[in-house]
């Protein structure tokens, strides 16, 4: 393509390189700007494709044993890119980067995993503080793999995307788990949702893997987000998680904007997968009782999703 280069117009000084589809895997998509929240540079396809093969190699030696957890700290982000255009939903984009994401790595990875184990079961947990719609829409009708996104309440991309009334394709009703909390929420508010709702569905579930589309952007003072977790809730969270014993955890990053607190949720990430034992980080964690306001709203979005899975001819259990 002899396209010229031309000045990006959002970011001085960046340059932007002739537009070019592009692919990894069997998972599509395009390099091209879709808007200012996902620019395109030089470099822009190299680091994305990067960042999958990483989480792709990284998910092939956990999987294979050869490590019992994984981590990939690479940038772009992934979780708000659709690979398929044609399963791009309410607020996706098709054939479009979205939110700074321009491949999905996680669906590249499950898509690299199941090309050898096309029975696997898979769990993909999201706790970047914006919905996790790009895997949600990629998996909307697999039954096999469970899709679970925590996110602030109304937040980017919009109310479109992320609502607990979205519960999964016709083929895999309730496969599909999202669970807004309200602007504000901390530790206790993001512990319980975790403890009394995120755990069961994985424990039902029993995935053979589960990855972790690891945001740190619901940290206190991120510029992007008004959430106000602590590193500790991070370090609680993975190894919480880990003491189930049920699968391998594969974490990739995502979002976090404010960079001296995301190095300290990523320390307690990897503390707890180094094996620091969830109490440590709960006794460093002021765990108060829910307020009534919050206990009403869980409440409401547990209520959202059973009435759509029973209008969805599914179990209400899911």
């Amino acid at each position: 393509d002899s396209t010229p280069a031309e000045d990006d117009p959002y970011d001085s000084g960046i340059t932007v390189v002739p537009r070019v589809p592009s692919g990894i895997d069997g998972v599509k998509a395009v390099f091209i700007c879709g808007d200012i929240s996902a620019g395109w540079s030089e470099d822009t396809e190299l680091a994305a494709r990067t960042g999958a093969a990483s989480l792709i190699d990284c998910a092939q030696d956990v999987f294979a044993g050869r490590y019992a957890n994984g981590f990939v700290l690479a940038r772009p982000p992934s979780h708000h890119a659709v690979g398929n255009a044609d399963l791009a939903r309410n607020g996706s984009q098709k054939n479009m980067p979205l939110g700074f994401c321009h491949l999905n790595s996680i669906a590249s990875a499950v898509a690299n995993l199941r090309a050898n184990s096309p029975n696997l079961r898979v769990c993909i947990f999201d706790f970047d503080v914006h919905p996790g719609n790009g895997n949600e829409d990629t998996f909307w009708n697999d039954p096999s793999v469970l899709t679970i996104s925590i996110h602030e309440e109304g937040i980017w991309p919009g109310e479109g995307t992320g609502r607990p009334e979205y519960v999964g394709g016709p083929n895999a009703v309730g496969s599909v788990v999202n669970f807004p909390i309200p602007e504000g929420g901390g530790d206790s508010e993001y512990y319980y949702v975790v403890r009394d709702h995120v755990i069961p569905h994985i424990t039902r579930f029993a995935p053979d893997i589960i990855f972790i589309a690891a945001g740190y952007d619901a940290l206190a003072g991120d510029a992007y987000a008004d959430q106000e977790l602590t590193p500790d809730w991070y370090g609680w969270c993975i190894a919480e998680l880990l003491g189930l014993a049920i699968a391998p955890l594969v974490l990739n990053l995502e979002g976090g904007y404010t960079p001296e607190n995301v190095v300290l949720a990523i320390g307690t990430s990897i503390d707890a997968l180094g094996g620091t034992p969830a109490a440590a980080f709960l006794d460093r964690m002021a765990i108060r009782p829910l307020s009534k306001s919050s206990e009403a709203h869980n409440k409401r979005v547990c209520y959202a999703r059973r009435v759509s899975i029973e209008d969805s001819g599914g179990s209400p259990a899911a």
